[in-house]
């Protein structure tokens, strides 16, 4: 399966049918990320209360971008400049 875009509300859509100017701010947006930082948390839970857990933790640069598909959304970018020519 092809990878897809899954907006704040839950929405997914395949990258194609991203508008460009949506598709130009995830890319900023990742990219703003990568030097920023991008907080990763995580938690779980046992049997009762006292079991359940929390942590977090920050990521920079690439890692933001590996974690982002960053990749993905690029190359849907580059697909797209490439038809406009």
């Amino acid at each position: 399966m092809k990878y897809r875009h899954i907006d704040k509300f839950g929405n997914e859509y395949k990258l194609k049918e991203l508008k460009l100017s949506h598709l130009n701010n995830i890319i900023s947006w990742i990219e703003r990320q990568a030097k920023e930082g991008l907080i990763i948390s995580y938690g779980g839970s046992g049997v009762g209360v006292d079991d359940c857990w929390y942590d977090e933790y920050t990521i920079y640069g690439k890692d933001v971008k590996e974690e982002l598909n960053y990749k993905k959304y690029k190359k849907e970018l580059s697909k797209r400049l490439k038809q406009t020519k």
